[in-house]
């Protein structure tokens, strides 16, 4: 459901999107695992791909989404332009997000509130004002799967189109089992895509 649909450079330049607005989707991790002294790695990426029986860390999953213009008498489209997940302290991560509200010209923040209720908005707020003000908390009332169902069907009608590739979060989507966010393998880069494309296709 991804890949024909996907847009690619040519001649290494993405087509223009003409996009309408621009939203990031943030799901907070639980907890912080600094890494190993002595040891450098990305942050960005998990201890191992995510996959049928790999154990996680955390991470706080931003996925920065963008929706087409409207066009009278045409469906409207959603593009994934990044996956600026994180694996960070609360104030680190709040910072990620604002640089990349500004670096996308976004106009909403959409973030899931069950691990951290308000404190999101606050965290942000603290980084810029403006950006916390843009912050709109939603609640998960369904289980992970269940909430997804209407963007799988997005994908499906090939209403969703990823704009490059994003390894990891395409790795989430593709082994994700129901349960596993009851088994210390909580996917949160797929949990924000899943809010960002709700919001703008969906809700």
């Amino acid at each position: 459901m991804i890949e024909p649909f996907r847009i690619l450079p040519v001649d290494g330049v993405y087509p223009p999107l003409h996009l309408q607005k621009t939203i990031i989707g943030v799901d907070p991790q639980i907890g912080y695992t600094p890494t190993s002294p002595g040891k450098k790695r990305n942050l960005q990426v998990p201890t191992q791909r995510y996959g049928h029986g790999s154990q996680r860390m955390g991470m706080t999953g931003i996925i920065v989404c963008g929706l087409s213009r409207f066009v009278s008498g045409e469906v409207q489209h959603a593009y994934v332009l990044e996956d600026a997940s994180l694996n960070a302290k609360p104030e680190d991560w709040a910072k990620r997000v604002v640089d990349r509200f500004h670096f996308h010209d976004a106009t909403d923040i959409i973030a899931e509130t069950n691990q951290g209720g308000q404190m999101i908005k606050t965290l942000i707020s603290q980084v810029d004002s403006y950006v916390g003000s843009r912050v709109q908390v939603v609640s998960a009332q369904a289980k992970k799967h269940e909430r997804a169902v209407p963007v799988v069907a997005k994908y499906q009608q090939g209403r969703v189109h990823h704009v490059g590739y994003f390894p990891e979060l395409e790795s989430e989507m593709f082994f994700y089992q129901p349960g596993d966010e009851d088994r210390d393998r909580s996917p949160n880069r797929m949990d924000a895509l899943v809010w960002a494309i709700r919001h703008l296709l969906v809700d």
